[in-house]
């Protein structure tokens, strides 16, 4: 047997039959081993060159073990590409002023980030060449406090890819990342209006989503932005959708019903129409 060493009698694997089935059982067993091994942990430092959720992962770890850029390169970093938006308000022309807040999310080398006035963009990572692009429309005339918005979310099931992006109209598409196309699925032909059954004792409060939505399993978790200093308004609960369809499967009241925990605490009934408890 050459994988024994020199002078050592392989006793149990010359003499044995038994032996010999149980050897020639283990070693291919302890193979695969090896590759599934070596197969996870390319996986795992192939994911870590991706960052495909607002925080890096579903827990908001915002963490990646990466060291090509540390402490004694990072000052020789020099600029590789630039992609302007060209979404930009001062005041002038819109009435109200944007800012830049998104947090890009990037999944098989592609980057897809939102800019202020919420469109969608998908950009190769390595040169920063724009592939497609979401526009949704959004009234520029309106007066709010910023256009915005704060990043997007992806979610597949193995077979579907989308991102997911609000909007300030508190709007939620459903976008396919193959064409850059609402996915005709989800809600009304790819979009769900997350007003409903929030904002109508209330038509002109404020309603948005600013902040990417997450994703647990195949459900989307919604809060959203409502007006924080009247003290009645829009609610700001929290609310769980089917990935696939938008269909609604459950709601959180931020303030709690009558019949449920925590009602007591609030005197009279100021628990009613109680505005500015979101989660954004």
């Amino acid at each position: 047997m050459s994988v024994c060493k020199q002078g050592v009698r392989p006793p149990t694997i010359l003499h044995h039959k038994r032996g010999l089935n149980r050897v020639a059982t283990t070693v291919p067993a302890l193979v695969l081993l090896a590759a599934h091994a070596a197969a996870a942990l390319a996986q795992e430092s192939q994911s870590w060159r991706e960052w495909p959720a607002y925080g890096g992962d579903p827990g908001g770890a915002k963490y990646s073990p990466l060291d090509q850029i540390n402490k004694k390169n990072v000052t020789r970093l020099k600029e590789a590409w630039v992609y302007d938006t060209g979404d930009l308000s001062d005041g002038t022309v819109y009435p109200t002023r944007s800012a830049f807040e998104a947090t890009p999310v990037v999944v098989d080398g592609v980057m897809y980030l939102s800019t202020p006035f919420c469109r969608l963009i998908a950009l190769d990572a390595e040169t920063g060449t724009k592939l497609w692009e979401f526009d949704p429309h959004i009234d520029k005339a309106m007066r709010t406090n910023l256009f915005v918005s704060r990043g997007v979310t992806y979610w597949t099931d193995g077979k579907s890819r989308r991102i997911f992006i609000g909007d300030l109209h508190g709007r939620l598409f459903s976008i396919d990342i193959t064409t850059g196309k609402p996915d005709p699925r989800f809600g009304q032909k790819g979009v769900l209006d997350l007003n409903a059954g929030m904002t109508e004792r209330f038509p002109h409060g404020q309603y948005r989503l600013t902040s990417p939505v997450a994703v647990c399993r195949n459900v989307v978790i919604a809060g959203s932005l409502v007006s924080d200093h009247a003290p009645r308004g829009p609610s700001g609960d929290v609310r769980g959708f089917d990935a696939r369809t938008g269909k609604p499967l459950w709601r959180f009241h931020v303030v709690p019903q009558p019949g449920e925990f925590g009602n007591d605490t609030w005197q009279g009934d100021s628990w009613r129409d109680r505005g500015g408890t979101n989660a954004w």
